[in-house]
């Protein structure tokens, strides 16, 4: 499942990514019917507070929740949406690309020195290079994420 989330939505499109979703975020104000031929000509499903989506023939998540965690849980309910916690941290949280697995001699001088001796698994975006790991951020988003669909 991939989705589109307007300007309206996008920390919830952040979270979608953190999920391991393909959510593509539209950061600046794009008109509805651009972003109804966008997300029909690219298959995803459109997320918006727009209500003109309406008037469109396309799949799409019309949202009333303001804040992004409530949107979240309502959009999972809404879609039966299946969270596989092994695909959280799997998406470049700035490019939505997958990340690949590089090796921590790669990436050490980059990374802070306790980071260094805690971990031994990296990852990096192939577009944007940026750097990531499991820590206690890791922990605390998948906490957070089993409390708001339990």
């Amino acid at each position: 499942m991939k989705f589109i989330c307007d300007l309206t939505v996008q920390k919830l499109g952040r979270l979608l990514i953190l999920c391991g979703y393909d959510a593509k975020i539209i950061k600046t104000h794009k008109p509805i019917k651009e972003l109804s031929e966008e997300s029909a000509k690219e298959n995803r499903i459109l997320i918006t507070r727009n209500t003109r989506v309406k008037n469109y023939d396309i799949e799409y998540v019309l949202l009333i929740e303001q804040k992004p965690y409530h949107q979240f849980k309502r959009l999972v309910k809404k879609l039966n949406l299946e969270l596989n916690e092994e695909k959280f941290f799997t998406r470049c949280s700035v490019c939505n690309l997958e990340l690949e697995k590089t090796n921590k001699s790669d990436v050490s001088e980059k990374i802070p020195e306790l980071t260094k001796q805690n971990t031994e698994d990296f990852f990096v975006c192939p577009k944007c290079k940026k750097i990531y790991w499991k820590q206690s951020h890791y922990d605390m988003f998948r906490e957070k994420i089993r409390e708001i669909v339990s």
